[in-house]
């Protein structure tokens, strides 16, 4: 199954996808960086690349998988590194899972984190997600959006946008109002830095 997604979450959706897809048929996502107008535009190529991936017999047990610019990573893997780079997905130290070439695959290794039909997780009955809202955060904003936001019936905040030592102190801050047991994920431009599943009582 070949797969078409926008960039911008497409490291989430694999991740999710390589965890909850009980099958060892492969799925590929991919997209494009750039639009369709644009002069050499990358979509077409991705597209062509992700179903021939799809088609290979040497895919099959490989978990979900990426293709982007020629590359095919594994979904346990990627990060979106550029904004505008059309080689913006990376798989960082642990390498690519192969290439693709026209259509021509090469594989490089088979990822050794448990997905899909060895993984644990499962969406059997799940009818909803559970709401996590994300705030887009600055150095010294107000709090009041995130303590105001505290008081609804959410699972969850992301706070996406500052620094690790800023957010830092604004979540001890924070956590000595919090009174609800909510979970609380706290992304930095570098990935998640901590999270917290109960709230301290002040």
């Amino acid at each position: 199954m070949a797969i078409t997604h926008g960039t911008d979450t497409m490291e989430e959706t694999s991740y999710f996808l390589n965890l909850v897809v009980k099958s060892d048929k492969p799925v590929v996502l991919t997209g494009s960086m750039r639009p369709s107008t644009a002069m050499s535009a990358d979509g077409p190529l991705n597209i062509y690349n992700a179903v021939a991936i799809a088609a290979d017999p040497n895919a099959r047990g490989r978990g979900v998988l990426v293709t982007v610019d020629d590359d095919i990573h594994s979904g346990h893997d990627i990060v979106k590194t550029h904004t505008t780079d059309v080689g913006t997905m990376s798989s960082g130290e642990a390498g690519l899972v192969g290439a693709t070439l026209f259509g021509k695959n090469t594989w490089y290794r088979t990822p050794a984190a448990v997905h899909t039909k060895k993984s644990e997780f499962s969406i059997d009955g799940v009818s909803a997600l559970p709401r996590v809202d994300i705030i887009y955060a600055h150095a010294n904003m107000s709090p009041d959006i995130i303590t105001v936001g505290g008081a609804e019936r959410r699972q969850g905040t992301g706070d996406r946008g500052r620094r690790r030592r800023e957010h830092d102190g604004a979540r001890r801050s924070r956590r000595s109002r919090r009174r609800s047991p909510r979970a609380s994920w706290w992304c930095g431009p570098r990935g998640p830095t901590a999270a917290s599943s109960a709230a301290t009582s002040s």
